[in-house]
């Protein structure tokens, strides 16, 4: 997303949730902000195959942590750089010819720098380790991070745990009761999900 939807670039959207995030982002807010979305990094489970659990982190979904923080901070750095630019170059009020407004947001500082308050950098994760491990290289000094509920994967019931050979295997009625149709099917079991539990 660019200037707050005057150009938003999307790439192999499908399905209802993907469409639904792209609806969500395009209708988000009016103050120019970066949003980076991203799965957690490989873990355990994942290795597997199994669908759900709450497992750690493999050596390469640390390793993606790491590099996650490093790529965040550098876009951070340069987006207060761009802002400081357009701070710069802002007049008030806005002109003919103007293609961008100002950021009411990134107002100067006391020493005349411009610049965000150190906590307006935002990390959230769901609840689950494997989420929370891939924040774990960001600095709580300079980062709000925050763990919601909300965010958790969805549950499988009592398919958690297992792969989908597994299921397919063991309970081919339900492998084919999803395969059929996942947005409304709902995993057996406590706890169990669909995708429109979640949406709702």
């Amino acid at each position: 997303m660019i200037d707050v939807g005057r150009k938003v670039v999307s790439h192999q959207i499908r399905g209802f949730l993907s469409a639904q995030t792209v609806y969500y982002l395009l209708n988000f807010n009016l103050s120019p902000r970066q949003i980076w979305i991203t799965r957690h990094g490989e873990s355990y489970d994942n290795l597997s195959g199994k669908i759900g659990g709450d497992s750690d982190l493999s050596p390469t979904g640390l390793a993606y942590a790491s590099a996650l923080t490093r790529f965040v901070q550098s876009e951070r750095k340069a987006w207060d750089i761009r802002q400081r630019d357009r701070v710069a170059s802002t007049h008030f009020p806005p002109q003919p010819g103007d293609t961008t407004p100002p950021n009411p947001e990134y107002i100067a500082q006391g020493d005349g720098s411009g610049g965000h308050s150190s906590k307006s950098f935002c990390v959230w994760t769901s609840m689950l380790k494997r989420s929370i491990q891939t924040a774990q290289y960001f600095d709580e000094e300079d980062f709000d991070i925050k763990q919601m509920r909300m965010l958790d994967e969805l549950n499988a019931g009592a398919m958690e745990g297992l792969t989908y050979d597994e299921i397919k295997t063991k309970h081919p009625a339900e492998y084919e009761r999803r395969r059929k149709d996942k947005l409304h099917y709902r995993y057996p079991g406590a706890g169990g999900e669909s995708y429109l539990d979640i949406i709702n």
